[in-house]
């Protein structure tokens, strides 16, 4: 699942991998893609992927 930083610290969800059930703010970091500032986010209980965040850029209008 894509979605913004602050929706998944809020989100509550679900592994598909292994049932675990919990807020976004208890997911693990997982790899971060630089080149197009992308980041995953782990099941905390068998780390596989639960979602996925793109940051903002200084060059998009979030930051305003």
């Amino acid at each position: 699942m894509a979605t913004d930083y602050s929706t998944v610290m809020q989100q509550s969800f679900v592994c598909k991998h292994c049932g675990w059930i919990g807020p976004g703010s208890e997911l693990s970091k997982g790899e971060y893609y630089p080149e197009s500032n992308i980041a995953d986010f782990n099941c905390p209980k068998c780390y596989e992927l639960v979602a996925f965040v793109q940051f903002p850029t200084a060059s998009n209008n979030d930051f305003e």
